[in-house]
């Protein structure tokens, strides 16, 4: 665990959104911290807390590197809209990348995806006939460690009873 980086990560975007909402330009420190958009591997965790502490450039943040922002910042922080963008997102990376989530497959913070205001995002995930194993194994391990949602069970249900789902 390194407690350690993630503290000196949250404190370095705790200073750069103070900068920001002083008129230091977004788009500079995002070139600063990554390339074509991209943060740059060392510096995932503090483009992940840039989501959390500007609200609003999530949107952009969580677009770039969605699993960056989910692993290395703190989703529970993000708004609604936010949870909802990098849900969204992930399914766009699942797409392009679906082994993305290679060797976590247990990863508490997806919890923060499973909010009563996620209900229907999660239901057409489940649902979905075009959802792949990465999506779907994304959605039922944020209701694993998220909050009960008990309006979900027929989806559940459907799926433990279905042989053909993946």
């Amino acid at each position: 665990d390194y407690v350690h980086r993630t503290v000196a990560e949250y404190l370095a975007a705790s200073w750069l959104a103070k900068r920001i909402g002083g008129g230091l330009p977004f788009g500079r420190v995002r070139a600063l911290i990554g390339i074509d958009g991209h943060p740059a591997s060392e510096l995932r965790g503090l483009h992940a807390w840039l989501a959390v502490l500007l609200p609003e450039c999530a949107s952009i943040l969580i677009h770039s590197d969605p699993y960056g922002v989910l692993t290395y910042g703190d989703p529970v922080s993000l708004t609604a809209t936010s949870r909802k963008h990098l849900l969204q997102s992930l399914g766009r990376l699942s797409e392009v990348d679906p082994w993305f989530r290679s060797g976590t497959w247990s990863l508490p913070a997806l919890g923060a995806l499973s909010t009563p205001d996620m209900v229907d995002d999660i239901r057409n995930i489940l649902q979905s006939p075009s959802a792949n194993f990465a999506l779907r194994s994304t959605a039922l391990q944020a209701l694993v460690f998220g909050t009960p949602l008990p309006s979900l069970q027929p989806e559940l249900e459907s799926i433990l009873v279905n042989e053909q789902a993946t």
